[in-house]
């Protein structure tokens, strides 16, 4: 082969309904992709002489507010991205999701009453970027760009240095999340 290298390959699991999601946001998804599965891809590679795909998620997978079941369903996604791995050794590696990253007190979850001091520790989503890196062998980890979306934001509560807890927007590279870009530095 090539030695090329496809650093860009969503993947969907069989419990997201591909067709519906790339509808919702005006994709058609050719027929012969859908369901999809990682063979679908593997004939795509060959045929386009990709020797390893790096699967992640869209933006937004797995999705919700901080909490457990949010914690619950990324491992999910990172287990399956794991499995694929395995299934196909040398053809996939994979970007692991997180836990919405403004899950500040793990277990808990974050309280609208309850505003940390700065920095804070994003303790689930830390946890996930250790085990999915360190376990489950993930060769990085996939963030999206902004958490939140205002004051009807389902995405998460900001808690921060600011003197109040309040829904707002935050850009991955703002100060709040730190903790969590050192938890990647010092992997590198």
């Amino acid at each position: 082969m090539s030695g090329r290298i496809d650093f860009h390959h969503h993947i969907f699991p069989p419990w997201v309904n591909k067709a519906k999601t790339s509808e919702d946001v005006g994709f058609r998804t050719p027929p012969e992709n859908l369901p999809w599965n990682p063979e679908i891809s593997v004939r795509a590679m060959d045929r386009l002489g990709i020797d390893l795909a790096v699967l992640s998620y869209p933006a937004g997978m797995p999705g919700g507010p901080a909490c457990a079941e949010n914690r619950a369903a990324t491992r999910r996604y990172n287990e399956y991205a794991a499995r694929i791995c395995a299934d196909h050794p040398g053809r996939f590696a994979f970007f692991a999701c997180t836990p919405n990253l403004f899950d500040a007190q793990g277990a808990q979850g974050p309280s609208k009453d309850s505003v940390p001091s700065h920095p804070v520790t994003y303790a689930g989503s830390i946890e996930e970027i250790r085990f999915a890196m360190d376990e489950l062998k993930a060769s990085g980890v996939s963030l999206p760009s902004l958490y939140g979306s205002g004051p009807d934001a389902s995405e998460g509560l900001v808690l921060s240095r600011r003197a109040s807890a309040k829904w707002i927007e935050e850009y991955i590279g703002d100060d709040i999340f730190d903790t969590v870009w050192e938890e990647l530095d010092r992997r590198s």
